[in-house]
């Protein structure tokens, strides 16, 4: 018996091989979110690399002519409280109107 000549060696492969169990068994319970995260990673790549319908390079097509367009913003009875402090209003029923080539600033106080 080889393991009786040297006890040392047998205790160090079995030690080595109740830590291999342990690194198996702990990353087996998480495979799936190597799994999750590798389908998110190519998603992510593939977004990145998504080639977009309409190319903001190209000098051609539709012109916008703000002449003949004219428009109105109107807000009515606003009201807005940040989600932190949901009792205290920053906007508390504002409304306004703002008439097209106009520029308007909301600046708190």
């Amino acid at each position: 018996m080889l393991f009786l000549q040297y006890p040392t060696s047998f205790l160090i492969y079995l030690w080595s091989v109740c830590c291999a169990n342990y690194v198996s068994g702990s990353l087996s319970g998480r495979s799936y979110q190597v799994i999750d995260s590798i389908s998110t990673q190519a998603r992510l790549r593939d977004e990145i690399n998504r080639v977009p319908a309409i190319d903001v390079r190209d000098a051609g097509g539709i012109k916008f002519d703000g002449d003949d367009w004219e428009a109105t913003i109107e807000l009515q009875n606003l009201s807005f409280a940040y989600p932190s402090r949901p009792d205290t209003k920053s906007l508390d029923c504002v409304s306004l109107k703002i008439p097209s080539g106009r520029v308007t600033a909301i600046v708190g106080g």
